[in-house]
């Protein structure tokens, strides 16, 4: 009893020095507005305002977006509310890892791994703005500690939505199903996650005429968008994750552990080796991406380190235990970015639509996140030279009903540099734009930022 309150204890004081951690790193940190975030946040305002307010973009999964515009709808800052439930779930991704290694592996890699996973520079780092990737990667968390724990409907519900905040999380529900013991598991597994999902493909069928719509458009962008931009060699994740925290090394010792729970751990195995091959297979690869699969190597991880120290001391695990904390520490603060933040001219660009309630044509959607107004997207689903001419002809046939239009030089409207058919499109687009409309606006940017208004006439 005694070595089970000291383990916990040591759980209590890294979940509450995590959340200082984070909460830390959210005051100093300046705050970074991402694409993405915007996105999510835009999407959320569309929903609750039934199309009235934001933007809409439906490659991206519904669940994120919900949860933020109900903090919008309520009257919070949408940005803000975000950070909070970032950083709630990522205290419960923390915990849930810690719970998972527990059951299979035990407690001394359960508090191992936790604190692996929560030390990650890049983990931290991205609760500082507003993604999927953290909280679908606790819902796969739940699904698979409810799996562990034998109830089968009630993963299949938080693995549906997992897969509804991310996409590629549905690789967890595939092995959910392949490692159910019994055809009785099998369909409650099943039925939890059709139950959750079903809504979503209805709405998709009443609103697009295909219930796989979302889908197939998600397809098109990864394989499309932007990729010059992002394009990566396949082994980036391997360099880039162990740069960020070495201790991920141990990861590899773990892969070749056979616990007595071998059949859940093997299972932990094909989730992170089908995730990681998933990922690796893109070319469009950032690190942000590997925070659904980093909470499974942080538990490989902690069986290599285990298996390490009892090779050394058995007897010196909560002296270890500190010294891995101040490494991690270590390699937190070596690692971790203050970002600078945007500029003054940046925020003026953004915040100009704050009390404005107009429609805007944009190609960037990070003015979602200071104004309510209803935006049509340039740059979605991809610009290329086909979306430049479909723009123009949609500011021709409906440049009466545009009040305003936000380009950004540096986002949205970007040619491939050799794609010459696409640059001179482009170039027709900015000059039909300057003919309907006036330049009210334009800083002075390395990218230049531009508002124009719909010229008036006597």
């Amino acid at each position: 009893m005694k070595k089970k309150i000291f383990v916990d204890k040591w759980l209590v004081l890294l979940v509450l020095f995590s959340l200082v951690l984070r909460i830390s790193y959210l005051i100093l940190a300046k705050t970074t507005l991402l694409w993405d975030a915007s996105v999510y946040i835009g999407i959320g305002k569309y929903i609750y305002s039934l199309g009235g307010s934001g933007l809409f973009e439906p490659a991206r999964p519904p669940i994120l977006p919900i949860m933020l515009g109900i903090g919008w709808k309520i009257g919070f800052n949408p940005f803000i509310f975000g950070l909070v439930l970032e950083t709630i779930f990522g205290i419960g991704t923390i915990i849930l890892c810690y719970k998972i290694a527990e059951q299979i592996l035990g407690k001394k890699c359960a508090l191992i791994s936790s604190i692996i996973l929560s030390f990650t520079p890049f983990f931290i780092y991205y609760n500082s703005t507003v993604l999927s990737g953290i909280p679908s990667t606790f819902f796969a968390l739940l699904s698979i500690y409810l799996f562990i724990k034998n109830k089968n409907f009630l993963a299949g519900i938080f693995s549906s939505i997992a897969f509804l905040t991310r996409f590629p999380q549905g690789l967890v529900f595939i092995f959910l199903l392949l490692f159910s013991k019994n055809m009785k598991n099998f369909l409650k597994i099943l039925f939890g996650f059709i139950l959750i999902l079903a809504p979503y493909l209805i709405v998709n069928y009443i609103l697009f005429g295909n219930p796989l719509h979302p889908f197939f458009e998600a397809s098109l962008i990864i394989k499309n968008a932007g990729l010059w931009l992002y394009k990566k060699r396949w082994y980036f994740y391997f360099v880039e994750i162990l740069k960020n925290n070495p201790l991920l090394f141990f990861s590899f010792v773990g892969l070749f552990t056979f616990p007595k729970e071998k059949r859940k751990y093997f299972m932990l195995i094909c989730v992170t080796i089908a995730m990681f091959f998933y990922f690796s297979k893109l070319q469009h690869k950032e690190i942000r991406f590997a925070i659904v699969f980093l909470p499974y190597l942080s538990i490989f991880a902690s069986t290599g380190v285990i298996k390490i120290l009892e090779k050394i001391n058995k007897k010196i695990f909560s002296f270890s235990t500190v010294g891995i904390v101040m490494l991690s520490l270590v390699i937190l603060f070596w690692n971790l970015n203050i970002e600078k933040g945007i500029s003054n001219e940046e925020l003026n660009f953004y915040s100009y639509f704050k009390d404005k309630n107009e429609r805007i044509l944009t190609s960037n959607p990070v003015v979602a996140l200071f104004s309510d107004a209803k935006l049509d997207l340039m740059y979605y689903p991809i610009f290329n030279f086909k979306k430049a001419k479909e723009l123009q002809n949609y500011i021709l046939k409906h440049k009466k009903k545009i009040k305003y239009i936000l380009l950004d030089e540096c986002y949205g409207l970007v040619c491939e540099e050799n794609d010459q058919k696409c640059k001179e499109e482009r170039n027709k687009l900015q000059k039909l734009i300057e003919k309907y409309f006036k330049k009210i606006y334009e800083n002075k940017r390395k990218c230049k930022q531009i508002i124009y208004e719909l010229k008036t006439y006597s």
